[in-house]
C-alpha cells in the first residue's frame, strides 16, 4: 500500500465519503505517528504471533475500523488496534489510517470492553488495569466492576 492511497471508511463502503455513519468526518493519521500506546493501554507486548496474524488484515484497508486514539503532549497515542498497527507499520510506516480522537474517560470504556473479551491476556495485564483506573480516580468498587 503506497502512502496516497485512502482507506475505505471506518464502517462500510459510503461512495467514496469520508464521513462515518453519524455524519462526523474522520480524520487520518500515518500508522507510524499512531503507533505509540497511550498510558491506559494496559498491554506492555505484542507477541509476534498476534502481528502474524493480523498481517492479512493490515494488506486490506477496507477491512480496517477507525482507530480510537487520544492526543497527548507528543502527538497521538493508540487506545486499540495495536497489533494491527504494528503489522500495517511491518508494511509501510506512512501508511494514512483512519483515527477518531476520544478523551481519556471513552478510552478507559473501550480497553473495558477489550479486557472483558480478551482470549489471551497478559499475566500482569490486570493488575496494569487496576493501576490505571485507580489512577484515574475510580473507587475499589468500580475497579472490582472493570477488572472482573
Amino acid at each position: 500500500m503506497t502512502p496516497s492511497t485512502t482507506p475505505a471508511p471506518p464502517h462500510g463502503n459510503f461512495s467514496g465519503s469520508s464521513k462515518t455513519p453519524s455524519g462526523d468526518k474522520y480524520s487520518t493519521a500515518k500508522a507510524s505517528e499512531i503507533s505509540c500506546r497511550a498510558d491506559i493501554y494496559e498491554r506492555r507486548h505484542y507477541d509476534t504471533r498476534d502481528i502474524e496474524a493480523q498481517h492479512l488484515r493490515a494488506t486490506e484497508p477496507h477491512n480496517w475500523r477507525t482507530f480510537p486514539v487520544v492526543i497527548g503532549v507528543d502527538g497521538y497515542r493508540l487506545i486499540d488496534g495495536g497489533s494491527l498497527i504494528e503489522a500495517i507499520c511491518h508494511i509501510d510506516p506512512e501508511t494514512e489510517v483512519p483515527i477518531e480522537i476520544v478523551n481519556v474517560a471513552e478510552g478507559l470504556r473501550i480497553r473495558s470492553q477489550n479486557n472483558a473479551s480478551s482470549s489471551r491476556p497478559e499475566p500482569m495485564a490486570r493488575a496494569r488495569r487496576a493501576l490505571i483506573l485507580r489512577n484515574e480516580g475510580y473507587t475499589n468498587a468500580q475497579i472490582a466492576v472493570s477488572v472482573r
